[in-house]
């Protein structure tokens, strides 16, 4: 939202998934097909809750999918970046590392937080239990790994001021190694 805040064009992977996932669409369609009328709600939405609860706690459903998912969502980032007429664009892929994207982009930037912010920030965002969560996590990536791999790294954890203020520092000096800083 800073970076947004600031003027940086940004391509967002959870809005482009849920936008290949809107009723009518294929995805939507196979989704169906795999997973049946369990993880769909009344209205023929998918219901995201439901889903993860069985993706989260079994590998092979996870693969099922991304492998539905992930082709789609991939090939719209890829286009939009490309088709924006920007210095530079900002994607944010939560597994990034996961899905080895890694090496369509520039540099890497990574926001963290220490691990009991993280689980009580996602519990409150998407209504799950802690243990949802930890279940999560542990399908990820370890989070000194992302760090390690990262080109900048935004702690958040000492809350919105500080990340600001490492925002823009970051920002900044992406301009500046770009030669398109504002001053």
């Amino acid at each position: 939202d800073y970076l947004a805040e600031m003027g940086a064009t940004i391509i967002d992977t959870d809005i482009i998934a849920r936008e290949v996932t809107l009723p009518g669409s294929v995805a939507l369609d196979e989704i169906r097909q795999i997973f049946g009328p369990s993880v769909f709600n009344a209205d023929g939405t998918l219901n995201r809750q439901a889903m993860a609860g069985i993706v989260f706690n079994d590998k092979e459903k996870l693969g099922q999918l991304s492998s539905i998912l992930h082709p789609r969502i991939r090939e719209r980032w890829l286009t939009e970046a490309r088709e924006c007429d920007e210095d530079f664009v900002f994607v944010i892929i939560p597994l990034l590392f996961e899905n080895k994207l890694e090496h369509y982009l520039d540099e890497i930037w990574v926001v963290t937080a220490d691990e009991e912010e993280r689980i009580r920030r996602v519990m409150k965002r998407d209504h799950a239990t802690r243990d949802d969560i930890i279940g999560r996590i542990a399908n990820q990536m370890p989070e000194p790994e992302k760090i390690a791999a990262a080109d900048i790294v935004i702690d958040t954890t000492s809350g919105f001021e500080a990340t600001r203020a490492s925002t823009e520092a970051a920002l900044a000096g992406l301009k500046q190694k770009l030669g398109c800083d504002d001053a």
